[in-house]
Parts: structure tokens; sequence; C-alpha cells
């Protein structure tokens, strides 16, 4: 594809780093793509605007080998070890073409971003699949920033050069060019395109880095061409902004206000005709606001056509000649369309009009409209041409309506029609030939993206005969997910320039619907035998049948209720009529329901609800709708850490050091059971949450990150709740809670470096280069905040502190090998002879700042030894003399000597 061309020096490259997601993985996945994107987009592999990602960015991921219900699919941007979201293959997955994961916009990174990659983890493999690394770049600012005016955007400005202000432009001052300056705008980035339209043709100037830094001025230049193709007239100038990935000023509008300039490149035009709306001349149309005007060019024809030449002859105009109105019409994507209206007679030396449909400038809302003519002879003799008229059109595009949906009810559909009706309304441009996509989409709970499309070639208008039947079968994955968007895409097949262009699909405006319940006004109905979590236990049903009761009692004789009992299939649904007398009326209704529809849902759900129809005809009343699952009733067992002890139930930290095992075991599992287990400790860090299905073993493992469980330490223990949900349906069924005491690791002592096993600290062994040290601890994470403090006493007895850190990050070092910082061993040496010298560390393990929370280490104490230690001279018993020197005779040592020590 085409890239729009500048007179400036190409952008360098980007050089992506130097590195590779390390992991153990095979790169053999196609890389996920978005819809849309830019490809290439010049220093990065692709690139994503402001359409891509709000409100949130759909990544697709083609289907890969040996791809099974189970498999889980993450897309990681900017990190090799946070993904930024993650799917899971799902039953109704398995015949797709692809998966798609949904990331808020709020999540995408900003910027130049690698790696990005896809991984996948097969069901049946630990080893994830990678695709190649890419570099994406994401931006989701526009250009100039928000315009605080509504038909001009007012942070864009632009100016004619000092020689033309107030001055006509003539063909010898055309052939040097003009040179329009853009004042600098908000958000100016390198790579914007600077786009200026010279009566409707456009003009692109590339940004670059000394545009952004202020040392340029950023200046575009019109070309003589171009201003000759302009004609001549009055010339309007305005511009607009693109950046890398498309993001337009605005959003609206997206132009600056037009500037004005005369053009008079060539002798023996006719005056400009006028553009009338109202009986007003004007050269700007608001079509929100007077698009049901009448719209009408006007010109007047002189008795005598002007000179062709300077001092050349000026002739009369002829009787009988005809005006022939030419509207070039200048679209928002750069193409244009030439109109040539019907010939008209025109009245000499006085004002000839014709009439203009409205469609010529709605459909040019956010262009241009240049109205021109031609005057002939009535045989069609040329006679002369007129001067332009630029015509500016502003005002709100309803080019691609959304769609209506018949059964939406204020933005809601009750699931339970069983199928939706979708039309499409007027839109154009209209093919029969086109290709028109319906379609449905919506995140998924938990990741990835529920969807639906189906696509049909436009056919013969009008509407309202267009229109797509979805039937239950296909919106039921949209039930209760929150807001469904609908719209649909028209592909005209044409193939253009990426730029600032209409690309060859189309999207229209969406509509938000919710796939639920509506607006419900009575009370749910009851159900007896259901238990307190709402599920029904075949087994529990006496006598072969069982009660629904209809609780809503201010009623009328006269009144109906239309009662629904919802199951999984037809031999598990019923419903009926209830019409209401006078010893009925007022009080709750009880109708009887067979077993059978009870045994035909088991292990499925049933969804009850009832209607009422006033007497009065006045609207119907939506009672609220009760699901209860049905299936035989749950004995939850607490869950377990495999490497807890039991009754205490406590957790020795030390034990956990490859992270804990929660064991899920209750003896309803069935494989259909999704079941959420819960390790909740302090916020954020310390808590985890993971969904399994059940399994036919009847027995889960859920592993918690060592992480996870380090980040709950405290000095004193500290109590997690572990707990799991049964989750049937729209139910959950709360498991007992597991009050689990973690208990601290063992923490060893710091240390100055040569001294670890020393209790006595010789100051004279000091060399001057030794370190205090705390080696590496159990759970030790870079994000931990650390204290580290000396205090003993000098020898003049005042106190003597040191602080290594202060809260400060244990870092990516310090996590791997401990800390050591230089001790000062010069302060160490002017310590008191005899006196304590302690060593305190301590770590917050969830990482916060505060003090208070946290654990301290094992205290080191050190006694100084400042001076040499002196002791009495030993005394031999055997010799004679006193002191340092006696006198030994050898007869009296000839059985040796004794030396006596006090």
């Amino acid at each position: 594809m085409k890239e729009i061309t500048s007179s400036n020096l190409p952008i360098p490259l980007y050089q992506s780093p130097p590195h590779e997601p390390a992991s153990p993985s095979a790169v053999d996945l196609d890389p996920p793509y978005v819809n849309g994107a830019l490809q290439p987009n010049l220093d990065a592999d692709v690139g994503l605007g402001i359409r891509q990602i709000d409100p949130w960015l759909i990544v697709t991921f083609e289907r890969w080998f040996n791809f099974n219900v189970g498999d889980t699919y993450k897309f990681f941007a900017g990190s090799t070890s946070y993904a930024l979201a993650a799917g899971e293959v799902y039953p109704e997955d398995v015949y797709k073409d692809r998966v798609q994961l949904v990331i808020p916009a709020s999540l995408v990174p900003e910027g130049t971003i690698y790696p990005c990659f896809g991984e996948v983890t097969r069901v049946a493999s630990a080893t994830p699949s990678t695709s190649p690394p890419q570099t994406w770049f994401t931006k989701t600012t526009r250009p100039g920033g928000r315009s605080i005016y509504p038909w001009f955007h007012s942070n864009l400005v632009i100016h004619l050069p000092d020689d033309l202000k107030d001055k006509t432009l003539d063909p010898v001052r055309a052939q040097a060019g003009v040179d329009l300056t853009c004042d600098f705008y908000p958000f100016c980035t390198v790579g914007d395109t600077i786009e200026v339209w010279w009566n409707g043709i456009a003009v692109f100037q590339k940004i670059d880095q000394q545009h952004v830094d202020g040392i340029k001025p950023i200046i575009v230049h019109v070309p003589e061409e171009t201003i000759i193709s302009g004609g001549s007239g009055a010339v309007s100038i305005l511009f607009r902004v693109f950046d890398r990935v498309l993001n337009y000023s605005g959003e609206d509008p997206q132009w600056s206000k037009v500037i004005k300039l005369e053009a008079d490149l060539e002798h023996g035009l006719l005056d400009q005709p006028h553009f009338v709306v109202g009986g007003k001349s004007v050269d700007e149309l608001n079509f929100d606001t007077q698009g049901d005007e009448v719209f009408s060019a006007e010109m007047v024809v002189p008795r005598t056509l002007p000179a062709l030449y300077p001092g050349g002859p000026s002739t009369p105009t002829p009787t009988g000649a005809l005006i022939h109105v030419k509207l070039t019409q200048f679209y928002p994507d750069c193409s244009s369309n030439v109109v040539t209206l019907p010939a008209f007679a025109a009245r000499i030396g006085l004002s000839s009009s014709i009439v203009l449909d409205n469609k010529y400038l709605e459909d040019v809302i956010d262009g241009q409209l240049r109205i021109e003519y031609t005057l002939t002879t009535a045989s069609g003799a040329f006679l002369r041409a007129s001067r332009g008229l630029g015509i500016r059109v502003f005002g709100t595009k309803k080019m691609m309506p959304p769609m209506r949906i018949e059964q939406d009810e204020g933005g809601l559909i009750d699931p339970e029609h069983p199928f939706i009706k979708a039309i499409f309304p007027v839109y154009s441009p209209y093919s029969p030939n086109n290709s028109v996509t319906f379609r449905m989409e919506a995140p998924r709970p938990g990741g990835g993206l529920i969807d639906y499309e189906e696509t049909v070639n436009a056919g013969a208008p009008p509407p309202p005969d267009r229109f797509r039947i979805v039937l239950q079968e296909d919106f039921a994955p949209f039930i209760g997910v929150g807001p469904v968007k609908v719209y649909y895409l028209v592909n005209d097949h044409t193939m253009r320039t990426l730029g600032p262009g209409v690309q060859t699909v189309r999207k229209s405006e969406v509509l938000e619907v919710i796939f639920g319940s509506v607006v419900a006004e009575l009370p749910a109905p009851l159900l007896q035998y259901v238990d307190v979590f709402d599920n029904l236990d075949p087994a529990s049903v006496i006598g072969g049948q069982l009660k629904l009761t209809l609780p809503y009692i201010r009623t009328v004789p006269g009144d109906k209720f239309l009662w629904t009992w919802l199951g999984a299939n037809a031999s598990g649904t019923t419903g009926g009529e209830v019409e209401l007398f006078s010893d009925t009326a007022g009080k709750p209704v009880v109708v009887l329901v067979d077993e059978a529809f009870v045994i035909a849902n088991d292990n499925n759900e049933i969804r009850l609800s009832y209607t009422l129809v006033p007497k009065d005809g006045s609207r119907r009343r939506y009672s609220e709708r009760r699901t209860i699952t049905v299936g035989q009733a749950l004995t939850l067992l607490r869950p377990e850490v495999s490497q807890a002890t039991r009754y205490p139930d406590q957790l020795a930290a030390v034990a956990a050091l490859n992270g804990a095992t929660v064991v899920v075991e209750y003896p309803q599992m069935l494989p259909s059971h999704q079941v959420r287990c819960c390790w909740t400790g302090i916020a954020g860090i310390g808590t985890y949450c993971e969904t399994q299905y059940g399994s036919s073993s009847k027995v889960l493992h859920f592993h918690i990150d060592p992480e996870v469980v380090g980040a709950n330490i405290q000095a004193q223990g500290h109590f997690i709740e572990v707990q799991y949900f049964v989750m049937r349906g729209e139910h959950e069924t709360p498991s007992p809670v597991l009050a689990l005491e973690l208990l601290p690791p063992p923490l060893t002592e710091p240390y100055i470096e040569g001294h670890s096993r020393d209790g006595v600290l010789n100051l004279a062994t000091l060399n001057g280069t030794e370190r205090a040290i705390e080696d590496h601890w159990h759970f030790s994470h870079r994000f931990q905040r650390m204290w580290f403090e000396m205090s003993g006493t000098y020898a003049d007895g005042y106190p003597f502190y040191h602080s290594f850190y202060t809260a400060d990050l244990v870092t990516q070092d310090g996590e791997l090998n401990g800390v050591r910082p230089p001790a000062p061993v010069a302060e160490l040496r002017k310590l008191k002879d005899g006196s304590p010298l302690s060593m305190r560390f301590g770590v917050t393990f969830d990482r916060s700042a505060e003090l208070s929370n946290a654990v301290w280490f094992k205290e080191r104490r050190y006694t100084i030894q400042a001076l040499p230690t002196q002791f009495p001279v030993p005394s031999l018993i055997e010799a004679t003399g006193s002191g340092t020197r006696v006198t030994l005779a050898p007869l009296n040592a000839q059985y040796g000597a004794h030396v006596q020590v006090s």
C-alpha cells in the first residue's frame, strides 16, 4: 500500500530491542492481528489508532494446530512475563476459524511496544507455542487535541504569506508557489501529516523532529501546478492533521477555519457565481441547521464579454447564450466527482439562477463543493468560463446510521424471543453488489470475544425490505454479558490508497443493546422444594408434582397471569395462562407443575417468570426472572491445602517455597460444573482466583503462585481465607471457608562480611572493605521494600546509628543475591570497647512502603573489641628470679618444668 508522499526526508526507522520473548517455547504460532490495523506502519509491524483501540482492542488469533477445548491463549505487549489479556477455548469455539481477546482501552500501552506476541498453551501440553515477536505502535491522542468550537478546529490555524495578505494572486506570483504557515498545535508528533486543501485539491506535508522541537516552522508549500488546478476566484484554504495511525484532528470538527485568497490567473473570466441559501449569498454551509433550505447557484452574465487578453477587444454577449453549471464535489477522502447540470438560458445583464439538489451538499459534508460555469452560444460554441467559488460544507454525517432491532425495548432485548429481526436503515453510497456484513460482538467474561456475523450481497433496494433474522441459538451467547455492539460493514471491493481516504470496508454507527430480562416490576415466582442456593433436586419432589407460586397480590378480577417455565429443551418447557376471578384475585396464585418437567431439565436450568395482563388494557407488567438449577444437591467439603497441617490449620511459609496447592473435592462434581477457587489474602497481590471445569475424578487442584503466598507473610502470622464456588448456570454455591494461618518462614541474621560466626567484633581485624550482608531470603521480590540499620555506642558514650536502606526497593539483584551494602568501617572503629553492636534487617512482603508492615529478621548482636587484651606474665616454678627475666638451671628441669598462669 502506498504512503502519502512528502518533501521531507523519511523518519528514521525504530530499532527493536535485541531480545526475544524469554520463554522455553516453540515459535510456531501465526502472529495475532487486529482488523483494520495499519501494516506496515513506518517504524512498526502494526499500527493502531483510536478506532482500533477505543473502547476496546480486539486481538484475533487464527485457529492453531491441534485446536481443542481448554487451550489457553494470551497476548503479550511490552512484556514477556505478564499477559495483557488471556482467554480459553470454550466448547462453542471448537468450530470457529479464529478466537479473539478483548482488551479495554485503558490497559493498552501507548507508543512503540516490543515485543508483541501471542502465546498458546494446548490442554495436552505444558509447553507453550508463541508467535514471532513484533513491534506495535499505538496512539490514542488526536493531533491538535479537541476543539472548543463546533464548526472548525480551534487549535488548527493557518496563515497566508505576508505578501499575499489582502492581495490578489496573479500568474507571476503563482510561479513561485505559495508557502502557507501552520501554527504549532497540541499533540504534534513526528510522522504527523498536514493535509492542506487548496480549493479542494490536497497538498501534504510530513512533520519531522525539527518541527516538533520548534526548530523550524510548519510550512506547507503549494506548488504552481496545484494553484493553476485550483483555478481563479475566491480560493478556500484550510487544513487538518492525521498521524501515523490515521488519528485525525478532531474528532469533530477535523478542519481549521477557512481562509480566503483571491486568485486571478487568466484573463477573460466571468465573475464567480454566488451560492444562495435562504436568500443570502454564503461561502460556508452548516448542513445540520441549513440542510432543509433551498440551495441555488446564481450568476449575472454581463452584456459585454471580458477581453481574452490585456488590451484585447470586448464583444457583446450573444442573445440566446446558455449557462452550463459545473459542480466539483471534493470528498473528505481526497477523491472528487464532477457533476454538470443541464444548461439553461442566460438572462443577459440580469441575475440567472439554478436550484441545486441538497444531495450535492449532503454528499460532501466535511468536504467542499466548487461551483463554476461556462457560457456558450445557443449552438454550443464556447464563449467564456467563470471564476470558481468554493463552498465549505460542515455538519453531521448520516451516511451509515445504526440498525434497528424489532424486539429492542429501550436497549433491552428479552432473550426468550425465538429470534430477533435486525432491520437495515437507508445508507449511502449503496450498490446491490456490495458485500454487507451484519455483526454482533461483546467481551466474554474472563477473556475473549463473543461474536456473530453473517455476510450476503446487499441486493436490491429499497428498505425496509432488507433485514436479517438471528435465531435464539445464535444470540444466546450474548445473554447476560452486558452491552452488545450491533453494526454492519459494507465492502465495495474497491482498493484505495491507505491514507486519509475512506477504506474499502465502511462501518456503520453502532447500536448497543443488552440481551437480558425486560424491566421487572413484579416479584419473582416461587417454586416448591428449591433450596437456599436456588437448586432443585429431582429426588426431593414428592407425589409427582410441585407448586409454582405467583406471589403478586395487587390484582383484580379479570386480570390474567401468563407464566413461563423455560427449560433446556422442548420436553422441559411449559407454561400457561391463569385468569383471575373474585376468589383468586388479590392473593398469591398457585400452579401445579408435573414432575416430568423437572426430570427433563436434570443437570440443566429452568427459568421461571410471569407477566400480568391487566383487565383495563394497560401495559403488561413483567416479573423478575428466577433461574433454578436442577440436579443433585451439593455437599461441599471445605478446601484443603496440600502443604498445610490440619487442626490447627496452619501453613508454614517455608513449605510453600514453590507455591501452594488447593485441593477441591466434593462427591457431586461433574465435568460440566465450573469451580472458582479463591485464595483471599491481602488485596491485590495477595489474592488469587482461578476457575476450572469439574473433573470426572471429582478432585481439582489449584496452584497458588509463591509470589501470592509470599505477599501475605507478616511477622505475627496472617490468616488466609480459602474457599471455592461451584457455578451451575447463573448460580454460585459457596463452600465452607478454610481459615488458614500462614506462618512466617525462618529469617536469617544479617552480618558483617568475614564475621558471620563471631560474637565478638575485633575492630583490629577489619580491613576497611567489609560489607554489611543479608543473604538471599525466602520469598524475596524486587518490589519489596527494605530497611537495614546498625546501632551501637561511640567511645565517647554518644549513640551510633547508621541506616543502609529506608523503604528502598529490593531490586532484581537483591531478589536473586541478597543485599550487600558497604559497611561504615570508619565509624565502627570509633565504637566503645565492650559495647554491643546490633544489626537489623526487615522487608515488607506486601511490597508497601509502610514501616509498620515490615517483617524484621533475626537481629545480629556483636560485642565490640576495640583494645588489645593484656594478661599477667606467667611464672616458671623451677626457675629463679621474677618478672619477665628468670633463670632455669638444667638440674632443676631434668624432670620437666611447670608454668603457672593466673
